[in-house]
């Protein structure tokens, strides 16, 4: 599973993921790291990026590849690029004209369009970046209140990883808070608060928390 996850995410060639998945990493190193270094574990890595590369490159050809090199390393130009600063600049806009209380839940794409009963063609805009949608939408206290949430589930992880007494709680827990941390830093990078795979992390992480801190289980 852990190859087929890194050939996945090696052939989406985003570069939000990689910094996702470096933070990831760089978690799971800091919880587990005796369970990071063991040899099938790298082994499965190196096989998956190994094979990722070559398919990458028997199903496409040099021009293709260049692209995609291109694309990964050049983190400040291009079309993703402009677009994003086009949107962040927005979305400031929206923050200045309503610091407190933001325009509301869902409310960015609307005050970005040319009127707000005026849906775009290809939809409502975002502002691919989580905390100045939250800042634009939700203004400070919107930001303060979710920054508290996310802290406190990370921080609530961390004590029930010093209580933990069984190793597949344990692992787990460290696999779900290293992902939510991936979460969060790609969050920099787009803005999906509504879609339900954040949530459902959270709720996984609760539940272990709470199966391990239960006073019955300690």
């Amino acid at each position: 599973m852990l190859g087929a996850g890194y050939l996945a995410l090696l052939l989406t060639v985003a570069r939000g993921g990689y910094i996702a998945c470096a933070a990831s990493i760089a978690t799971l190193a800091v919880l587990h790291i005796r369970t990071l270094v063991q040899p099938r574990t790298i082994v499965s890595a190196i096989i998956a990026i190994f094979f990722g590369g070559v398919a990458f490159s028997v199903l496409s050809d040099g021009s293709v590849l260049q692209q995609a090199l291109e694309h990964v390393t050049n983190l400040f130009s291009g079309a993703s690029y402009n677009e994003r600063i086009h949107m962040y600049e927005i979305a400031i806009q929206a923050f200045m004209q309503h610091p407190w209380l933001g325009v509301g839940p869902g409310g960015f794409g609307p005050f970005a369009s040319i009127h707000p009963y005026v849906i775009p063609a290809d939809g409502w805009n975002i502002v691919n970046n989580e905390y100045l949608e939250l800042l634009a939408e939700n203004g400070v206290l919107g930001l303060i209140t979710m920054s508290a949430l996310f802290i406190s589930v990370i921080m609530r992880s961390l004590k029930a990883l010093m209580y933990a007494y069984n190793a597949f709680l344990s692992a787990t827990l460290a696999g779900l808070t290293a992902a939510f941390v991936g979460i969060l830093v790609q969050y920099n990078t787009f803005s999906i608060l509504y879609i339900m795979h954040v949530w459902f992390v959270i709720g996984c992480m609760v539940a272990l928390q709470n199966i391990i801190l239960s006073k019955q289980h300690r």
